[in-house]
């Protein structure tokens, strides 16, 4: 243990230890760090909605440090689908921001599948089941103002909203 006593010993095993350090880990470390990697990358403005075109992308190699585990790494993954967010030129893709589906304001529309006109029948349905609970109710219903203001008000709801839905339901027609 007297070797470790003498600075001159320890002088050249500190420096030996950093040509080590420098020229060994240092080398294996970048090395890990510079993998490239191709992504899928961004080359024009896509706006939301709007349906991706080999135009619009093209393969990237960049350093495979730090990306996300979602990004795309082929065109042929990304052309065809849908983007769910604006994408800016240079963007990587990430998974998450595709659809396979176009992105409509009212989709939920599109799953309709006609149980919910049952309450427009329910609705209608009930004046004339008034008549038989309560004849005097269906009489301030149907021949006071006040009834017929409430029956005004509920045909225009009916109609405007059926009115909607014919519209928001309809076929959308994509540019090719």
């Amino acid at each position: 243990m007297s070797l470790f006593k003498n600075r001159t010993v320890v002088g050249v095993i500190c420096i030996l230890l950093s040509l080590l350090i420098c020229f060994g880990v240092t080398p294996l470390f970048n090395q890990s760090v510079s993998q490239k990697t191709e992504i899928v990358r961004v080359v024009k403005e896509i706006k939301a909605g709007e349906e991706i075109t080999k135009e619009m992308v093209q393969t990237a190699e960049v350093g495979g440090f730090g990306l996300p585990d979602n990004v795309l790494r082929q065109s042929e993954s990304v052309v065809g689908k849908y983007a769910t967010a604006d994408l800016s030129v240079g963007d990587y893709i990430l998974n998450t921001k595709l659809s396979d589906t176009p992105a409509a304001e009212n989709t939920y529309l599109y799953n309709l599948d006609g149980t919910k006109q049952a309450m427009v029948v329910l609705v209608i349905g009930n004046i004339p089941l008034l008549y038989f609970l309560n004849q005097d109710w269906y009489h301030t219903l149907m021949h006071t103002p006040l009834g017929q203001v409430i029956l005004t008000i509920c045909a225009a709801v009916i109609f405007i909203s059926t009115a909607f839905v014919i519209k928001l339901t309809q076929p959308i027609e994509y540019r090719r």
